[in-house]
């Protein structure tokens, strides 16, 4: 696959997951960590109704099944490991197994070439069997629930127009925004008034996703453009942090521009759980909202207000989720890497030990920051440090030669493979990030999990302007290495991964994370290493 494909990969990845998974490569049980300061947790599943629906698919483009996913909201993130499918070329079958409620899903499916991704979503129910046709680049659904499914696919071909673009001025991008809501709440209008047979479900999970992608929007100004031309949003703290620097604003009153919203009667509902725009918007509301800290971003000061509003004002299930979310977001940040920001999160894990522990989703997410936590400081043992990678040349060579021939304090280790588009992009940033590197005596060992090895060599000489080859290493038996289980965060239950990951190294055996920031997240990066 070109880079040029890379694209449409990197900007759909980015949106809905921000990381590649892979859910079928087990490896060895084996610990790499003989203590563990905070245990982890261990899933306690409750009674639930094993219901399922069911998707067969037909197509006119083959390779739209060759590379198809569908995400579930059920858990913190979007879910893929309760779907189980096959696929015969032009034809598919999807299993969507533990599907306990009504929920909007979304659809990916990849085209050829050049062409654009298909994206679509639509709402399904317990027990639904949905037809699903491709052709001429183009979804339609049917089924017994027609009407469920294909409302999004129409919106999409009959709005006009686009979400707004940040371009300084906050009423500005409000106005547009809120116009294009309102169009898009027109349209399901109508679209309700052609079918009304529809369920309350579908009008209120519905409704739901257009208002809380809408208040996304707001939250995350659009401001900057991708290389395929789409826009991205940022963190709205940061937008205003750096408007006020330059001056171009003096004070942002969050009261005004959220006017038309209130908590109590706008997040305070769990029914929405599931609802994935609801789920994103919810976190980064109180973050941009509530933190009320003198300095914005993800510090002490802010994780405390938050942590106490969440306990203030939300309960039960919505109070876990937005916790977990809480400790997941502060460490994706680093606010683990001083003792207080380490002893907060660790303090707030155990103190949700028993809500986590019900939620399989919940638990894979926070073990893998318990595992973090636990190896922060840890020093690699001999036998790690004995483990032989493989280079491009076809050498066996152990870690600590790898080490012992680069001077450099601290090595970034990057854990990528040949398919995985996030890790590929990060690496084209590369010349943005090398001056940082450089002024912190960091270099860069890239090992890849991949198994293909022609694979791997293609695309460590395709990325030659980026990476310097002489560094890039695989593991020798990926399935049985222990290096892998301790750069990957595998810990003692976990063997399923996600890249890319990036482990930090001091003194050729000291961890100091197993879960750093992206080096191009310079700021972020760099407060590792006090």
């Amino acid at each position: 696959m070109s880079f040029k494909n890379h694209h449409y990969l990197i900007a759909l990845i980015i949106l809905l997951c921000a990381s590649c998974k892979n859910s079928d490569k087990n490896l060895a049980e084996s610990a790499s960590l003989e203590e563990e300061t905070i245990p982890t947790l261990q899933n306690k599943p409750i009674d639930t109704i094993n219901a399922k629906a069911i998707l067969i698919g037909k197509t006119d483009a083959p390779y739209n099944f060759k590379y198809f996913n569908l995400l579930v909201h059920t858990g913190l993130f979007n879910e893929v490991s309760n779907i189980q499918q096959e696929n015969h070329g032009d034809s598919l079958y999807v299993e969507i197994q533990k599907l306990s409620k009504p929920q909007i899903i979304d659809l990916i499916a990849f085209e050829e070439g050049d062409l654009p991704p298909l994206f679509s979503r639509f709402f399904i129910t317990p027990g639904d069997s949905i037809f699903m046709e491709i052709e001429d680049h183009k979804i339609r659904f049917s089924g017994k629930n027609a009407a469920h499914y294909n409302f999004f696919q129409q919106l999409e071909e009959t709005a006009t127009g686009n979400w707004g673009v940040f371009k300084g001025d906050f009423d500005q991008y409000k106005n547009d925004n809120t116009k294009f809501y309102n169009q898009k709440k027109k349209i399901l209008e109508n679209y309700i008034k052609a079918h009304p047979e529809v369920s309350k479900d579908f009008k209120q999970q519905t409704y739901a996703a257009l208002k809380y992608e809408y208040l996304l929007h707001l939250i995350s100004p659009r401001d900057h453009q991708l290389s395929n031309g789409t826009y991205q949003g940022s963190e709205l703290d940061q937008v205003i942090n750096k408007m006020q620097f330059d001056g171009e604003v003096a004070m942002f009153d969050a009261k005004e521009y959220f006017d038309t919203i209130n908590f109590e009667d706008d997040f305070n509902r769990p029914e929405l759980l599931y609802n994935d725009c609801f789920k994103r918007t919810l976190p980064k509301y109180i973050h941009s909202v509530f933190a009320n800290a003198e300095v914005p971003g993800y510090s002490i000061d802010n994780f405390i207000n938050e942590r106490d509003f969440i306990k203030s004002n939300l309960d039960n299930d919505l109070e876990s989720f937005a916790i977990a979310r809480l400790i997941y977001n502060y460490h994706e940040a680093g606010l683990a890497f001083g003792q207080k920001g380490k002893t907060l999160i660790e303090e707030l894990i155990n103190d949700y030990r028993e809500e986590f522990s019900k939620k399989e989703d919940y638990v894979s997410k926070i073990n893998e920051i318990i595992f973090d936590l636990n190896s922060m400081d840890f020093k690699l043992s001999e036998q790690l440090l004995d483990e032989k990678l493989i280079n491009l040349k076809g050498d066996s060579i152990k870690l600590k030669d790898i080490f012992k021939n680069d001077p450099s304090k601290f090595k970034l280790i990057d854990n990528w493979a040949s398919w995985c588009a996030p890790c590929i992009a990060e690496m084209q940033k590369s010349d943005e990030y090398n001056p940082m590197l450089k002024e912190n005596d960091i270099s860069t060992v890239y090992i890849s999990v991949d198994e293909d090895l022609e694979k791997w060599e293609e695309t460590v000489n395709q990325l030659d302007s980026y990476t310097n080859k002489e560094q890039h290493y695989r593991f020798a038996d990926f399935k049985k290495s222990n290096l892998a289980r301790v750069f990957l965060q595998l810990g003692k239950t976990k063997n399923r991964y996600s890249i890319p990951k990036y482990t930090v190294i001091k003194n050729d055996s000291i961890i100091l994370s197993t879960n750093s920031p992206r080096p191009s997240n310079q700021e972020e990066f760099i407060t590792l290493l006090d």
